[in-house]
């Protein structure tokens, strides 16, 4: 050891025992740290004198004089003396050095009460004093006063006595003492421990508590350093994990007992000491957790198989995660973060060595597991198995894992990911080439176990990658694994489509062999493969969510594909159930009720859930505006062609089940179109007149029980379908069993009981191909007629329409209006002004004599005795087309708002063998303005076309008249009359055709 780090001991322990009474036990002290350390004795005495330099005997002084007088002190021995002037009341201090052997000795001078500070040192003071040294009993002797004791003594001078206060202290002056160095206090602590355990016995665990003498000696060596008392414990943790075992071995809960007390310090100080005493300890700490983690590189640390590894290596590195983990390493790295390099930086923390030490070794077993799978490159199917397994592993096992290594600030999950990301994207690549290049896709059985391989590939890296994200592990190579599944996305489609179509014709029948199924099933509305049918689908989807596409392009290809293979498997199920349903005779109404419902079941389940099935509301916002949009297209026409193909089944096997039904059905149609006496005849038993609300009600009722019937077996939309078919077969033997040549009263009464069924059906009209033929019959044959007539008035004020589909149409131009008169009449005055645009005849071949004719319709209501037509002017120059007459008729107020009345105003060439009809046209009466005045040329001027007098007759109103005029005498006046406007209106045709061909000749000519 040093000599100064020797002296500085000693110097420690005096300064601990400064009283002299005590200076024995500080000797003491001292020769045990000469023992300790193994000092010899010559070198002890003379380092012993140089360390008592740091204590001091101080002498202090002070007296009370008159204002005029002084005290002048003498300090003195055999060796030198010295002198001052005290002054009174003032506090005086006196180095003695580093013993007493010293006398005193006061007397009274006079300096006219001034403060003197002179001490007078020559060879006549000496001599002076040593001549007073004779009077004894005038000086007083240091070595008798005792320490830090306050004396008064008494000075005569000249018969006055003076009292002056004395007090004999030691100091001690531990500047003075050289600093301790790091080693020296290292080895201080080493070689008390190493001594203190050699003196226990060899059976006996050295405990690590030092003697009193030696712990009195460290403490004292702390206090006078100005160290921290921390700086024990940290020397002495280190002195223990480099620990010599053949010395004495130690208790093991020794070094946590020094963890636990160093953790109760806190440091808020640089110290030099302390800091190159964490160093140190650093640098053992280090050493003794890379020995610790030699034992256990045979370690598997990934992939994680359990938690027993983990355990049993955090058990053993607990003594070193506990010296890692105390606040001294954090306390002062944050206050020596800006000092030199030789002190203690954030690289010393262990803790930062250990982390790394422990990363080394995941990156090591992480290479180690990348090499076994190289090794089994060639056998690629092995390699993914191994890769899934290494996935179950991981995400299984991770936790323990992840909480060894989360203590040391490390992301297990990243760094093992990272590590073998490179490499795994190269095997996932090569074992996809590879299936791809063995495959034959014409193969049903290699396609179904190739989209099973590569699938459940997929799902592995899939759930390695979710597992990576959640994890908050973003950057790796991972994450584009769907790009290299890109191609494989059609394959997998297809080999669903064959798997579910063979599933699809393997399900159960209609029928099973077990007859108390049978009895069972006849109950049910549902088939009994529909629950696996649905099933299948169900499966689909499963696989499609299992997959969780995050890609445009692949989200499109399969969620299209998947629909497609939806409404596939529906419309196959769909001709399965009707092919079985028609395949056998007996109990035919069961097994088609069955089949129809399956089939509705089965389209609705697609069409309601195929959202679901694909996750729509998820996959959607992946996908761009068009993408969507395309899907979208394709969904609605892929479902509706499904949906129509499969109606078109539903309405074949309801027109099936409709003919079990026929019988009812037919009753109910010749209840309907029987008259009223036969069908009083047919209830005469009631021995009552039945009314026809009476009639109707139990025609309703007959057909709801149909109708109820039909319900309790279909579901909602093919029971609709079957509404329809029902209402056309009974229309149908309605049509069958309808009698002609009745009374409209006798289609009136059909009309209102179809109209009824209708609405019990919520049938629109538009479905009925009978209800409007019944609406017409059902009409009087007056009614027919007004009817007739309203619309040919219809057409005449339709004048730019019918003008442009009849070109060359002549008009005619008229003032109409009305006015009441006193009694129940109407005045109607109509103003003939002129015909237009009628066509030019040459006057050398032909000439017209044109009049104009009015009168009302119809004749019925306007008989022509009371209402007689009237007549214009004949018109014999070809170039006048005028008239301008006004005609007066008077008719009843009733006739004049009846529908249907209107004015007839026709044109003819007259003839002197039979007039020609050039047109006609029709004016509503009931819409003729009102006439302000008499005259009814103020009214504007109206162009009516004129109409031919067929222009009408194939509307059904005359249809059903010129049916009717088989029995019915208005109605053959009426077709009797037009018949005859018909035949007049021949000539016009054939002058209209000679003055085209007088055109054409004279064009050529």
């Amino acid at each position: 050891m040093r000599d100064e780090a020797y002296t500085s001991i000693l110097s420690s322990i005096l300064i601990s025992w400064t009283d002299d009474r005590q200076r024995q036990r500080a000797f003491e002290y001292t020769d045990h740290a000469r023992k300790q350390l193994s000092i010899p004795k010559p070198k002890h005495d003379v380092l012993f004198q140089e360390a008592s330099k740091c204590h001091i005997y101080v002498l202090e002084v002070m007296t009370q004089l008159p204002t005029n007088q002084n005290l002048v002190i003498s300090i003195f021995n055999e060796k030198s003396s010295r002198q001052q002037t005290i002054n009174s009341g003032e506090h005086y201090k006196f180095d003695l050095g580093v013993n007493t052997n010293y006398k005193i000795k006061f007397s009274v001078t006079k300096f006219n009460g001034e403060n003197r500070k002179a001490v007078v040192r020559s060879s006549s003071l000496i001599k002076r004093v040593m001549l007073l040294d004779r009077k004894e009993e005038d000086t007083i002797n240091l070595n008798n006063l005792q320490l830090n004791v306050t004396e008064k003594r008494c000075v005569e001078h000249k018969n006055h006595c003076y009292f002056t206060e004395l007090k004999l202290t030691k100091e001690s002056r531990p500047q003075l003492i050289k600093p301790l160095q790091f080693s020296d206090f290292l080895e201080i602590i080493q070689t008390f421990h190493e001594k203190e355990a050699m003196s226990k016995g060899f059976c006996e665990e050295y405990n690590g508590e030092l003697c009193d003498k030696s712990q009195f000696i460290l403490d004292a060596l702390v206090e006078v350093q100005g160290l921290p008392h921390i700086t024990i414990p940290v020397t002495s943790l280190s002195v223990f994990l480099v620990w010599d075992n053949s010395i004495r071995s130690f208790d093991e809960t020794l070094i946590s007992q020094l963890t636990n007390e160093i953790r109760g310090f806190n440091v808020s100080s640089k110290c030099s000491v302390l800091e190159k005493a964490l160093i140190y300890l650093s640098e053992c700490v280090q050493a003794e957790m890379s020995e610790m983690l030699d034992r256990f590189r045979h370690l598997t640390l990934f992939p994680p198989s359990g938690h027993h590894s983990f355990k049993q290596l955090n058990s053993s590195l607990k003594t070193v995660i506990d010296i890692c983990v105390l606040p001294i390493w954090d306390a002062m790295i944050r206050t020596n973060e800006s000092i030199d390099t030789d002190v203690l930086q954030p690289s010393s923390d262990p803790s930062n060595h250990l982390a790394s030490a422990l990363k080394k070794m995941l990156i090591d077993n992480c290479l180690e597991w990348i090499d076994e799978l190289k090794d089994e490159a060639s056998d690629l199917k092995q390699a993914c198995l191994n890769i899934h397994a290494m996935s179950d592993f991981l995400q299984h096992n991770y936790q323990s894992a992840n909480l060894f290594y989360h203590q040391f600030f490390i992301n297990y999950i990243e760094i093992s990911l990272e590590t073998i990301d490179e490499q795994l994207e190269e095997v996932s690549k090569a074992f996809i080439n590879k299936q791809l290049e063995c495959l034959n896709s014409r193969s049903s059985q290699e396609l179904e176990l190739f989209s099973k391989c590569t699938m459940r590939f997929y799902e592995t890296l899939a759930s390695i990658s979710t597992f990576a994200r959640q994890n908050n592990v973003l950057s790796l190579r991972l994450h584009n694994y769907e790009l290299w599944f890109a191609s494989l996305t059609v394959y997998w489609t297809f080999s669903w489509r064959q798997l579910s179509t063979k599933m699809v014709e393997r399900t159960i029948s209609l029928e099973d062999d077990d007859c108390e199924l049978n009895k069972s099933e006849q109950k049910r509305p549902l088939p009994s493969g529909i629950y696996s049918f649905l099933c299948i689908q169900k499966g689909l989807s499963d696989d499609y969510t299992t997959l969780a596409f995050h890609l445009p392009q692949n989200i499109h290809t399969a969620t299209i594909s998947l629909i497609n293979i939806f409404c596939e498997n529906t419309h196959s199920y769909a001709r399965k159930l009707f092919t079985e349903s028609l395949s056998k005779d007996e109990k035919i109404e069961h097994r088609v009720v069955r089949a129809i419902n399956g089939i509705e079941q089965a389209t609705d389940y697609i069409s309601e859930r195929w959202k679901i099935f694909v996750r729509w509301e998820v996959q959607q916002p992946k996908l761009s505006i068009d993408e969507s949009e395309s899907i979208m297209k394709f969904v609605e026409t892929a479902l509706s062609s499904t949906k129509s193909r499969c109606n078109q089944l539903m309405s074949s096997l309801v027109k099936r089940y409709m003919k079990i039904l026929k019988d009812g059905i037919v009753r109910i149609a010749r209840l309907i179109t029987l008259d009223s006496a036969e069908y009083m005849k047919a209830f005469k038993s009631y021995r009552r007149d039945i009314s026809p609300l009476e009639r109707l009600n139990s025609i309703i009722d007959s057909f709801d029980c149909i109708i109820d019937k039909v319900r309790a077996q279909l579901l909602p939309r093919s029971f609709s379908i079957a509404l329809g078919i029902l209402f056309e077969d009974l229309e149908r033997e309605i049509e069958k069993h309808l009698k002609s040549c009745q009374p409209p009263e006798y289609y009136r009464n059909i009309y209102i009981s179809i109209k009824a069924i209708m609405d019990l059906l919520e049938l629109p009209i538009n479905k009925s191909k009978l209800i409007n033929t019944l609406h017409y019959r059902s009409f009087s044959t007056q009614e027919l007629i007004l009817s007739y007539f309203s619309h040919l008035c219809d057409l005449a004020n339709d004048d730019q329409q019918y003008q442009n589909a009849n070109k060359n149409c002549p008009f005619i131009q008229v003032q109409t209006g009305y006015l009441r008169t006193c009694s129940s009449n109407m005045l109607i005055l109509v103003n003939v002004r002129e015909i237009i645009n009628l066509p030019v005849l040459n006057p050398l071949y032909d000439r017209m004599d044109l009049y104009v004719k009015l009168e009302f319709f119809p004749r019925v209501i306007f008989p022509e005795a009371s209402f007689p037509p009237q007549k214009t002017k004949i018109l014999s120059s070809y170039k006048d087309r005028t008239w301008n007459q006004t005609f007066q008729f008077l008719i009843p107020e009733n006739n004049f708002y009846m529908y249907g009345v209107s004015l007839c105003i026709s044109v003819f060439d007259h003839s002197r063998l039979c007039d020609q009809l050039l047109g006609r046209t029709f004016v509503s009466v009931s819409r003729l303005p009102l006439l302000q005045t008499t005259s009814v040329q103020s009214n504007d001027i109206v162009s009516y076309a004129l109409l031919r007098p067929t222009i009408g007759h194939s509307h059904p109103f005359f249809q059903m008249l010129k049916d009717r005029g088989k029995y019915d005498d208005a109605a053959k006046k009426f077709l009797s009359r037009e018949h005859t406007a018909r035949e007049m209106y021949v000539k016009i045709k054939r002058l209209s055709s000679k003055i085209a061909m007088k055109k054409k000749v004279f064009q050529l000519k």
